[in-house]
Formats: structure tokens, C-alpha cells, sequence
């Protein structure tokens, strides 16, 4: 038997099936995987902050904002100002991205299907590579 290829390696190969992955979810849905994420946890978290959606969702404020641009132009979700703070930012999710993440959400479904046979060693890297960038 070969010896297993070097890790990183393995790391390439699986991001970039994961890319592969996300832009046939965006073909099929009109939403990044990214994007899809974002909406449902705005449907769990209606009106809430920039600040604790980032967190939520896990993503730098910086690539949360780039998402929320594109959500906000294909008028899927809005951003307000806080009126309590005009510094912040209230998100929300529109009739229309309501609409579209229903729509999706049986596409993603579908998407998502074949990786249920390997939601537990999903959920293992997952965590390992939380615990890898706690660790820094």
C-alpha cells in the first residue's frame, strides 16, 4: 500500500471539492452555500446585529459584509442602522429571502443528501480544525 499523501494535500483536495460543491449549490439555487447559511440563521435570529451574526456564523466581519452586499442587492435581506447605536447594523431578512430560502432549502436538501452517510466524520474534522485555530 502507498503511504497517505501528505496532509495538506488532502486539504487541497477536499477544499476544492468543497468549492466544486458550493458552486453547484449556487447553480442550483441562486445561493452560496455561504449565502444559505446566512439566511437561516437570520430566520433563527431575525433583526440581529452584524456583530452577532459574524459570530453566529462564524465568519470575519469582512467576509460577512461582502455577503450581506450581494444578499442585499438580490433584495433577500436588509441592513439598518441600530437606532439605539447608529453605529451598528440591524439585518433582516426580506419577504423575498424568506421566499428564496424555502425555495432552496428542498435544494439543499437534495445537495446535502449523499453527505449524510458522513455527518460524523464531518462533525469530527469540523471540530478538529476549531480546535486547531483556538489553539493559535
Amino acid at each position: 500500500m502507498d503511504n497517505p499523501q501528505h496532509p495538506l494535500k488532502s486539504v487541497f483536495n477536499v477544499g476544492l471539492l468543497l468549492h466544486n460543491l458550493n458552486k453547484e449549490a449556487e447553480r442550483k439555487t441562486g445561493l452560496s452555500i455561504v449565502q444559505w447559511s446566512i439566511l437561516k440563521y437570520l430566520i433563527e435570529m431575525p433583526a440581529t446585529s452584524a456583530q452577532e451574526l459574524s459570530e453566529a456564523v462564524r465568519l470575519h466581519p469582512s467576509t460577512l459584509t461582502q455577503s450581506l452586499k450581494r444578499l442585499s442587492r438580490k433584495d433577500l435581506i436588509i441592513v439598518t442602522e441600530d437606532p439605539r447605536d447608529l453605529r451598528k447594523k440591524i439585518i433582516s431578512l426580506t419577504r423575498n429571502g424568506k421566499k428564496i430560502l424555502d425555495y432552496s432549502d428542498q435544494q439543499m436538501e437534495q445537495i446535502a443528501k449523499p453527505l449524510t452517510e458522513i455527518r460524523n466524520e464531518l462533525f469530527i474534522v469540523e471540530n478538529f480544525l476549531i480546535s486547531l485555530k483556538s489553539s493559535k
